[in-house]
């Protein structure tokens, strides 16, 4: 047999070695690795602090200074560890402590794992004599006079220091299931991690029975912490020469074990000196026990553990973690054959896989994006149809099916033309065809009919699908149904004309009052000229009846009816120009418009002793409708007139403004008509632009005037009408665009 001995070396390089070594001794397990004992400077000894690490170094640290001084040079060293995360479990595992002082429960679990050897067992001092045993205690208030056994507990609230706890939990439960109740499925348990603290929650009435280990309730009696009627014992049993309160069986005490791999020769020195100490040693006293001695039959534990299932015979629980740490030599002799395998086959066959999980992403990545398009076309608002390169149907989606009223399965392997309504000319089918056969995208508005017979309008895109080779393998039509659109649009149509029409009327009827109205001034205008006329014409036939005529005097006469003549034609010339036709525009000057209004309105004006005050400050020509405008001025002057009249005002004046305006980039042309007739109230201020509206009576106004006005200069000279009041009367503001003027 080969022995190699190495030194226990703490170095940050040391895990190379070790692993070189580990690896050896896998291949060749006939290879023995022992420590070099001389050497060796520190030696841990793990200890299960299940009061707190603090306690445990404080109770364990005696036993590591007398080994350190009974086995100098070598020292020895207290590592307090805890059940949480498995700490001592994988401490021990991991060769990170040599020796470990834990409860039975705990050692029987690492000892069936293979893991720790037991060297001696604790003995404790007694009421009567030395122990090496110990149980576990049940407690509850004394007035839960229905629990008396652990049968009774079902349901119950109990109250436990740790499920990995041996005397209070493990011991426990067995003597349940004795009596036929798994407590871990038939009451609530609640962990505190410490086992005084049960007793405190006990006695504060947090839960209906606590577990502890059997030696606890003495204890505290003893330290008058608690007294007796306090509590009460469940499941009270007696044992030959056990002076505790008991309600299990008893195991056998904590032992001090040694860690596999840690040397033979050492554990014997240990166990030597563990032996020799004697209750009057600091060791002993701070300990808190009596001495060790040879070590107890641990068999109760493991039929304890084999009955719960609990530890190594918990029943579903083989993992890959348990199978490593029982066959952990034999599994890495086979991995690193198996790994040198699976270098070559991957060396060998990684290109393979490589292209072949590129081929199944891109397939299914592939199949991906269709499945998101067929859904997408299959749920689309708007209709699809696709067709082969002879134009046969291979495809419609549901909105297709929904406004035809022709399914899939109806219109497969036929010709779009089913949906030819008859009334679309055969130019329009020459000019899609045309163009989707030369490769390019046609759209615009079809009108096709439904199955039903139904005709309706759809706007269109058809494109062509090229294949690799740029030839055209289908066809695929999207149609939007517009037949909404169309007839919102025929609607407004026919609202439009509606609406021209009758303002068409309304005008025709605004020019027929106006007619009316010039008619009646042209009758005014004249009835003075023809008195005039027919008296010189009676004076010149008497002149001649009496024969006094006289040259002077005749001829005098004939220039009056001549003059009066002359004016009688001046009128009917200036009405004419009202009356004559001026739908194209012209440039024109507004001044000069209101000048025509006014040799038109100005004799009736003057006749009702209206003051006309003209302020024209701009000459600009526009181009403009001028006898629509024309019409406009004469509304307003007659308005103004009108109010006037009504008014009996002692100066009647109407004022005239002409100017130019800048608002932002543009200019405008201000045109105001004020008259000083006392405003227009609010009331009827709002409806003074409506079609009809008038306060004169039927006999005096058909209420056309201001609409028609304002229709003309907002809708066909694209300007603005408005209405204002000033202090003394009403005013019509007339703005007109001139445009941008640099």
């Amino acid at each position: 047999m080969l022995i190699i001995k190495f030194k226990k070396i703490n170095h940050p390089g040391s895990s190379h070695l070790l692993s070189l070594l580990f690896l050896c001794y896998c291949l060749f397990p006939s290879i023995v690795i022992a420590a070099d004992d001389t050497i060796q400077k520190t030696y841990k000894i793990g200890v299960l602090a299940y009061k707190g690490k603090e306690s445990a170094v404080k109770r364990w640290t005696a036993h590591a200074d007398l080994l350190s001084q009974r086995l100098s040079p070598l020292r020895f060293e207290i590592v307090p560890l805890t059940y949480k995360q498995d700490e001592l479990t994988q401490a021990v595992i991991n060769r990170q402590v040599d020796f470990v002082i834990t409860n039975p429960g705990h050692y029987t679990e690492l000892e069936l794992g293979g893991h720790v050897s037991r060297m001696a067992t604790r003995r404790m001092s007694g009421p009567q004599g030395i122990l090496d045993l110990f149980g576990g205690t049940v407690i509850c208030l004394p007035e839960k006079i229905n629990i008396n056994t652990y049968a009774d507990l079902v349901g119950k609230t109990i109250l436990i220091p740790s499920q990995s706890s041996l005397g209070g939990w493990q011991v426990h439960l067995r003597e349940a299931m004795a009596q036929g109740v798994d407590l871990r499925n038939e009451a609530q348990i609640t962990e505190l991690k410490n086992h005084i603290k049960v007793v405190k929650a006990i006695l504060s009435g947090q839960g209906d029975a606590g577990f502890i280990r059997s030696d606890l309730i003495e204890s505290l009696l003893a330290k008058n912490i608690l007294q007796l009627k306090q509590i009460k014992i469940v499941n009270q049993r007696q044992e030959s020469g056990y002076p505790y309160l008991l309600s299990t069986r008893l195991y056998p005490e904590w032992p001090f074990a040694v860690v596999s791999g840690t040397s033979t020769e050492l554990a014997k020195q240990v166990l030597h000196i563990l032996m020799t100490i004697n209750p009057d040693d600091r060791a002993a006293k701070e300990g808190k026990l009596h001495g060790w001695t040879i070590p107890g039959h641990y068999s109760s534990v493991s039929d304890l553990f084999r009955e719960t299932e609990l530890g190594p015979f918990k029943q579903n629980k083989v993992t890959l973690q348990t199978i490593l740490k029982q066959y952990w030599q034999e599994i890495t002799v086979l991995t690193i054959i198996l790994f040198f395998i699976l270098i070559f086959i991957i060396l060998k066959y990684s290109r393979i896989n490589h292209h072949l999980y590129r081929e199944i992403e891109e397939r299914k990545q592939a199949e991906d994006k269709l499945s998101i398009l067929s859904k997408a076309m299959n749920q689309s608002p708007v209709s699809v149809i696709i067709t082969d390169a002879e134009g046969n149907i291979e495809y419609v989606n549901r909105a297709f099916e929904q406004v035809t009223g022709y399914m899939l399965t109806e219109v497969m392997g036929e010709n779009p033309r089913i949906l030819k309504s008859g009334v679309t000319p055969i130019q329009v089918y020459q000019d899609i065809w045309q163009s989707i056969s030369n490769g390019k995208l046609w759209q615009g508005e079809l009108q096709n009919k439904k199955k039903s017979g139904e005709l309706f309008w759809v706007y269109v895109h058809i494109a062509p699908v090229q294949d690799n080779s740029a030839a055209t393998c289908h066809y695929i039509a999207v149609e939007e149904d517009i037949n909404l659109r169309k007839q919102q649009e025929q609607e407004q149509q026919t609202a439009i004309e509606k609406i021209k029409a009758q303002d068409e009327l309304i005008m025709t009827q605004s020019r027929h009052a106006a007619m009316g109205e010039m008619i009646s001034m042209i009758a005014h205008q004249w009835r003075q000229p023809i008195s005039v006329i027919a008296m010189e014409a009676n004076n010149m036939l008497a002149d001649i009846e009496f024969d006094e005529i006289e040259p002077e005097a005749f001829s005098r006469d004939a220039k009056m009816i001549i003059e009066q003549t002359q004016h009688l034609s001046k009128t009917i010339d200036d009405f004419r120009n009202f009356f004559r036709p001026g739908k194209k525009k012209e440039q024109a000057i507004p001044k000069d418009v209101m000048e025509e209004c006014f040799s038109i309105v100005g004799k009736s004006l003057e006749n009702n002793n209206i003051e006309v005050i003209k302020n024209y400050q701009s000459v600009r020509s526009l181009l403009i409708y001028s006898r629509e405008l024309l019409q406009v001025f004469i509304n307003l002057i007659k308005n103004a007139k009108e109010a006037l009249t009504e008014h009996q005002s002692n100066r009647r004046k109407i004022l005239i403004d002409i100017f130019e305006k800048k608002e932002q980039d543009s200019y405008y042309l201000l045109i105001h008509v004020t008259d000083n007739a006392g405003g227009i109230t609010a009331k009827i201020q709002n409806k003074i632009f409506e079609p009809y509206f008038s306060t004169k009576g039927k006999q005096s106004g058909t209420g056309l005037g201001l609409y028609m006005s304002k229709t003309i200069i907002e809708e066909h000279l694209d300007g603005k009408l408005e209405i204002n009041n000033t202090d003394d009367g009403a005013q019509f503001s007339i703005k007109l665009p001139i445009g941008a003027i640099s």
